[in-house]
């Protein structure tokens, strides 16, 4: 059975879904991650995610980039230099 989700927001769908692309087609390594609304919220500064926004997570002394799509309750997350990112807030 399919089932239709309604997008109120269709441009931050496509904005949030062109980040998790972006991720794949520079060849990174990404892991399903759940999502969640805390967490600091940063922007990649320089490098091929440059201007890719999402939520500083840890995993196993790791810090990983968390890239939510709201929209469709999914998230998934790329290991990361720490040294790349900036705060948002």
């Amino acid at each position: 059975m399919a089932r239709t989700i309604p997008v109120v927001d269709q441009q931050r769908l496509v904005r949030e879904l062109s980040q998790v692309q972006r991720a794949l087609a520079a060849d990174m390594p990404v892991d399903p991650w759940p999502y969640f609304r805390e967490g600091r919220l940063v922007r990649v500064r320089v490098g091929p995610l440059r201007g890719v926004e999402g939520i500083v997570a840890k995993r196993k002394s790791v810090t990983r980039l968390v890239l939510r799509v709201a929209t469709l309750g999914q998230a998934v997350a790329v290991e990361i230099d720490a040294g790349l990112l900036e705060p948002m807030d």
